[in-house]
């Protein structure tokens, strides 16, 4: 139910599949060496630093198919997505879907 594009649309010439999949496994183990290195901190304020600010409205999916609706708040020392409610209550996401409102 979201528009989508992609590469060659956007007039860039897409990566052939296996240069892709080095790219990922590339960052993938940078950031598992940063993981390993400094903890989880350190993995949490590069991506809170990366995210968008803290307020913006989102809506939420999770795996039992309920939907909430809130503003983001940051993430939880252990990494869980803080979801302010309506009623000002800050429930932690585990696993969900993310939706920008």
């Amino acid at each position: 139910d979201r528009p989508v594009t992609d590469l060659t649309t956007l007039g860039a010439v897409p990566p052939h599949p296996q240069a892709a999949c080095e790219i990922l496994a590339s960052a993938f183990d940078i950031w598992l060496r940063r993981w390993r290195e400094g903890g989880l901190p350190d993995v949490l304020r590069a991506w809170q630093t990366a995210a968008h600010p803290v307020g913006t409205a989102i809506t939420v999916t999770l795996p039992s198919a309920e939907s909430l609706e809130g503003l983001y708040a940051g993430l939880s020392v252990d990494g869980a997505l803080q979801l302010r409610l309506a009623d000002g209550t800050i429930r932690g996401i585990h696993a969900a879907d993310i939706f920008l409102l």
